[in-house]
């Protein structure tokens, strides 16, 4: 295993975060304990694991260099933005706005460039149900550097049960956004990548209530970058 300065700057790298507070945030851990891990040159495996299970990180990239650095389904997905798309190869989840209707329905968006298109053998290989597939359009700057405002995610309603450090779409009173979870006694909590903002607890009591619920698991981003 590489040096624990390297392994770390490797993380730094996959978060695209400066400092090492920004790291120790991610991992929920004190920022103390980072350096401490560098002065010790080692490592928890934990850490190692917690960006396998969030972030489909390969460790023996992090542990190594070794390439690839993603493994899972992030090496499987194909987007396609288009306006139009025929036949069975792609599958296109409807694009819907963050605000709710007032029965607290989707509200659908008019298709454009931001219209996403995944692989359906794909979506077949993973057997998930098209018909609980959505794409939201994101908005703010609360999930930076992960998450950009007017990314486009894709997520699955039929996966609602909270799974620690997974990306998930929430509805907070009337709007959908996305946060990544963690479990705590049984309640929730709202945990943004921008460290500029504070986590959020949701007691066990507001879970799949009017003013909260998780709408579905995060399976897929797409970023479209201006020329």
């Amino acid at each position: 295993m590489d040096s624990a300065t390297d392994i770390i700057k490797r993380m730094q790298a996959v978060l695209g975060a400066e400092e090492q507070y920004e790291l120790a945030h991610f991992l929920s851990i004190q920022p103390q304990s980072v350096s401490q891990a560098i002065k010790r040159n080692k490592i928890p495996p934990q850490w190692i694991l917690d960006f396998y299970f969030s972030r489909r990180v390969n460790p023996e990239y992090l542990a190594y260099g070794r390439e690839p650095k993603l493994i899972g389904n992030s090496q499987l997905v194909n987007f396609v933005t288009r306006s139009e798309v025929s036949g069975d190869t792609w599958n296109t989840p409807p694009l819907v706005d963050a605000v709710l209707t007032e029965n607290g329905g989707y509200r659908p968006l008019p298709i454009d460039w931001n219209w996403i298109a995944l692989d359906a053998a794909w979506i077949e290989e993973q057997q998930l149900a098209p018909a609980a597939l959505f794409t939201l359009r994101c908005e703010g700057d609360h999930m930076m550097p992960e998450i950009a405002p007017r990314d486009l995610v894709v997520f699955n309603t039929d996966q609602t049960e909270p799974i620690p450090h997974r990306l998930y779409v929430v509805r907070i009173d009337n709007t959908l956004a996305v946060y990544r979870l963690l479990v705590n006694f049984g309640n929730i909590i709202l945990r943004s990548t921008n460290p500029a903002y504070s986590e959020h607890s949701i007691s066990r009591e507001c879970i799949q209530s009017p003013e909260f619920s998780i709408q579905g698991q995060v399976i897929a981003v797409a970023r479209r970058f201006q020329p």
